[in-house]
């Protein structure tokens, strides 16, 4: 058997190389037959005894004949190719050893030939050949090495690189855990807030979209989950039938737009019944940042901003502390703005504000009053000593006049203490229907009531009613001047259409008034304001008193008015 010889057979593609290999291999004793581009050659050199470069010189694919002849350097270089290259061209070009073509019958034979005489030199005797190859194996070494070299490398970036991954995957793996159990933590809390609250997210158009509404939330007004989710918050809050100001609550529900500052104090001044409570003032304990300096939401920081809402039941108005709370800064352009909105019923919590106002008032009164009566007091206490040693008539008349002015003082103050007994069961009342109820049960004469705006309230119809009957009956009244310069009902007086009396009541800011087009003095001042000899505008402060309100007198050329202020009221557009 001949020795085994390393052969590495070259062409342009790979297929025709791998292909010419294998049939050179059959077709030789003892050859090891490698396929090999002309780029494979620099590196494939060093380790064969031959090179087989199996393309034709004339041709775009022979061009690299002369960088293989280069790349072989000592290796024998044999030309396999088409007989349109010379083969006294080919044994004239320095660096091919030997020439065999393609088209002959028994090509690779001969191929194979031709491979054994080149490499046996010629009969060169076996050290010869030892010694010729040795710089070969010595190339063929440093190649190896190099190669080893950059494969170890290659392997060990790789192998960092997979650790760096495996890392990452665990960290993120960690990560969506960890938000995973916050996700679900922010659930369980959400769903057991015992406040009505939504939480949302704004879209990239500004729009705030509900992302979820907690059980209390359902129960209180009534909309579920399905109705909520990917609507619009503000649509979701009128369906529920929720009143909230609504530029001021998508201003508060995303702080990026380009109107974020928000007003957040002051009274009425997108409308009805929208303000800014106090810092820490909301139902239930809940205490609110509310550091907002000048009643403007800073720019660059999101805060919390309440609004005032109504909800309307079958048993009245319900009022609401209406809080918008965003997350994170409206500078953060990392994701979309979320946030929650929180319901708070404020109700009671406002009526016994308006009953602790009402007390705290008529103690005020009653200091005043007492104050009133200390001076009727000393001076009966002084006309009674001269009396006792004068005699005088006169003097007993003083002591007289003065004990009636505490009689007067002392039942003004039964009748503020006897206010504390008065219970007020307030419902939702509409302002013009409760003015005709009480105007039909009045004898106007030829009197006209003129409905100014209207308004609904929360009050309890039968005082407010009856008030406004005693105001009518008063407004009403024709008036004249009795002997002692005081105003006394005129029961027969004929009514002239010329100067018929006018009865205005309408809404205002803060309240309602009820006003009378006489001229001929105050008709709601003093016990003979009215036909019953009542007085209208004590009846007005003690009902005002009641509910928490105040009463004030207005008088004109045009005729007098009496209001009533610090009412909660829904205007009517």
């Amino acid at each position: 058997m001949a020795d085994s010889r390393t052969v590495i057979y070259v062409a342009v593609t790979s297929d025709a190389a791998a292909s010419g290999a294998v049939a050179l291999e059959a077709a030789g004793d003892g050859l090891d037959v490698e396929p090999a581009t002309p780029d494979d050659v620099d590196y494939a050199a060093g380790m064969a005894d031959c090179i087989v470069f199996a393309e034709t010189p004339t041709t775009a694919d022979g061009a690299a004949l002369l960088d293989v002849i280069d790349d072989a350097d000592d290796t024998p270089v044999v030309l396999f190719t088409e007989d349109s290259f010379e083969p006294a061209v080919a044994r004239a070009t320095d660096g091919i050893a030997g020439y065999v073509r393609r088209d002959a019958s028994d090509a690779t034979t001969h191929l194979a030939d031709e491979i054994a005489w080149v490499c046996s030199g010629s009969s060169a005797p076996e050290a010869d050949r030892s010694t010729a190859s040795a710089p070969r194996h010595r190339r063929a070494a440093e190649h190896l090495a190099s190669d080893y070299a950059s494969l170890a490398k290659t392997l060990a970036d790789r192998t960092g690189e997979r650790d760096r991954l495996d890392d990452a995957r665990t960290h993120l793996h960690d990560r969506l855990e960890r938000t995973a159990d916050q996700r679900d933590r922010f659930r369980a809390a959400f769903d057991a807030t015992p406040e009505p609250a939504c939480a949302y997210a704004v879209e990239s158009t500004g729009s705030a979209i509900v992302t979820a509404v907690n059980d209390t939330f359902r129960a209180t007004f009534g909309i579920g989950s399905g109705a909520a989710v990917d609507r619009p918050v503000t649509d979701v809050f009128d369906a529920a039938g929720i009143d909230v100001d609504g530029d001021r609550f998508r201003s508060a529900l995303d702080p990026r737009r380009s109107d974020r500052d928000v007003v957040a104090s002051g009274r009425n001044a997108g409308g009805p019944g929208v303000d800014r409570e106090p810092p820490g003032d909301r139902g239930g304990g809940a205490s609110i940042d509310g550091s907002v300096p000048d009643g403007v939401v800073a720019p660059g920081r999101r805060r919390e901003v309440m609004l005032s809402g109504r909800y309307e039941t079958d048993e009245g108005i319900r009022t609401y502390d209406v809080t918008v709370v965003p997350s994170g800064s409206d500078t953060d352009d990392s994701g979309p703005a979320v946030g929650l909105v929180v319901c708070a019923d404020v109700t009671e919590r406002r009526r016994a504000e308006r009953e602790l106002a009402s007390r705290t008032h008529r103690l005020e009164t009653i200091g005043d009053v007492l104050d009133d009566v200390r001076d009727p007091l000393s001076v009966a206490r002084g006309y009674l000593e001269v009396a006792e040693e004068t005699g005088d008539p006169e003097h007993f008349a003083e002591i007289d006049a003065a004990h009636e002015e505490l009689r007067e003082a002392v039942d003004h103050l039964g009748r503020l203490v006897g206010r504390d007994a008065v219970v007020v069961s307030r419902e939702a009342v509409d302002l013009h229907d409760l003015a005709r109820r009480a105007w039909a049960d009045v004898e106007t004469t030829d009197a006209s009531l003129d409905l100014g705006p209207g308004a609904r309230l929360e009050a309890d119809s039968d005082q407010l009613r009856d008030a406004f009957e005693r105001l009518f009956a008063a407004a009403t009244a024709r008036t004249g001047t009795d002997e002692s310069g005081g105003q006394s009902v005129d029961v027969d007086h004929e009514p002239n259409p010329d100067d018929a009396i006018v009865v205005s009541v309408g809404a205002t800011d803060d309240g309602f008034y009820v006003a009378s087009s006489a001229a001929d003095g105050n008709p709601f001042a003093g016990q003979v304001g009215a036909r019953d000899g009542t007085d209208p505008r004590r009846d007005a402060e003690r009902v005002a008193a009641a509910h928490g309100w105040r009463v004030g007198v207005a008088e004109s050329r045009e005729g007098t008015a009496i209001a009533f202020r610090g009412v909660d009221v829904e205007r009517e557009s």
